[in-house]
């Protein structure tokens, strides 16, 4: 749930630029990739990256985080500690406030019903769906501000040790709706879509 805070705060502090109206060049990686040794290994769910986004390493990172955007970016955000919204960036790590439960498969923190209630309430466009990759459970979603200027996908992703879940962020490119829906929807149709309870 905080995450889905965060990433709000984030959105909605980014200038807004224009729709793309391109279409948007991807790459599949797998979560270990995307997630450059911050996970134990195994988590091979497909992560949709922009083609010209490559692994970033950013010295001010925190500890455990993985980002990922266009390498003529890193320099810019290495030097201003600002990520590069208006080419758009993604970034993961653990998340140290959503688990999941696989005995009652859900993920704790944002599909138990008083955690979806508050994030709706704060974020009334926000779209959950779930999902499924092999024996990993994955929570997709997005949002958009209130003047819909501003865009934010996301996922949850059960690495099935303990209850710990991996976050991945995308910022789109441009802050396009377009362009994000472009990436989600590719992401979507590698996955087989769950019910949700």
């Amino acid at each position: 749930m905080k995450h889905l805070l965060i990433a709000f705060a984030v959105v909605s502090g980014a200038s807004s630029v224009c729709p793309a109206s391109d279409e948007i060049n991807t790459k599949t990686v797998t979560v270990d990739v995307f997630m450059q040794g911050n996970v134990l290994g195994g988590i091979n769910v497909p992560v949709i990256v922009p083609s010209e986004f490559e692994p970033a390493i950013l010295p001010k990172a925190n500890l455990g985080y993985s980002y990922w955007m266009r390498p003529e970016d890193l320099t810019h955000a290495n030097t201003s500690g600002q990520l590069p919204g208006q080419h758009g960036y993604m970034y993961g790590k653990l998340s140290p406030n959503v688990g999941y439960d696989a005995r009652r498969d859900l993920f704790v923190g944002i599909e138990d019903p008083e955690a979806l209630a508050k994030a709706k309430a704060q974020m009334p466009s926000l779209a959950i769906e779930r999902y499924r990759f092999g024996a990993h459970a994955i929570v997709l979603f997005s949002f958009a501000s209130e003047d819909r200027k501003k865009f934010a996908y996301a996922m949850y992703v059960a690495t099935n040790i303990d209850t710990n879940v991996v976050y991945i962020a995308l910022r789109p490119p441009g802050n396009s709706q377009e362009a994000g829906e472009q990436i989600w929807n590719r992401l979507k149709a590698s996955l087989v879509k769950v019910k949700m309870q």
